[in-house]
């Protein structure tokens, strides 16, 4: 139940990266996407022949590449250390947060002993933290950046404790 509010944060983004295109991301035509369409308009034996075998090339250097990729050790993404580093401070149960447009969606799961100053002290950590994986790095004050920030700390059964914003201009948060 503590994990419903940061999955739908993950849904959404699933969501936005789906609508995105291919699985990079790409919405340009390729050479084979234009063989393919081409042989069916051009005449059996001219490209018959040549397209399944481009396409067959295409297909094995791809899935040799998805093949060695899978076999390696998994891609540890910056998002991924954020999250592990703001989950290793004490009080924090789960974390996660998701960018639109210009404006992130920080969410933090905290422990039931978690007050509204540790909250607030744990919400401004993750911003930072996400800020300097994203954004400008911060200094002594968060400091301007490219993205608005809204942050959330929630307790036990999604229990508001404190909500916060900063605007890209701005240099802290206001809770």
């Amino acid at each position: 139940m503590k994990r419903l509010f940061l999955v739908a944060f993950v849904v959404v983004g699933l969501l936005l990266l789906l609508g995105c295109g291919d699985e990079d991301g790409n919405t340009e035509t390729t050479a084979a996407d234009t063989t393919s369409s081409t042989s069916t308009t051009e005449p059996p034996s001219t490209t018959t022949t040549e397209a399944p075998t481009t396409t067959t090339e295409r297909e094995t250097s791809t899935t040799r590449q998805v093949t060695t990729t899978a076999s390696t050790e998994p891609e540890i993404t910056r998002k991924d250390m954020t999250i592990q580093a703001i989950e290793a401070q004490t009080g924090v149960v789960d974390a996660d947060y998701v960018i639109e447009d210009d404006q992130v969606s920080l969410a933090l799961m905290v422990a039931s002993s978690v007050g509204a100053d540790q909250a607030k002290e744990l919400g401004e950590n993750f911003v930072r933290l996400v800020k300097t994986s994203i954004d400008d790095p911060p200094g002594a004050q968060i400091g301007p950046g490219k993205y608005d920030y809204l942050i959330g700390v929630y307790g036990p059964g999604q229990q508001k404790i404190v909500m916060g914003a900063k605007v890209a201009p701005g240099d802290h948060i206001t809770w």
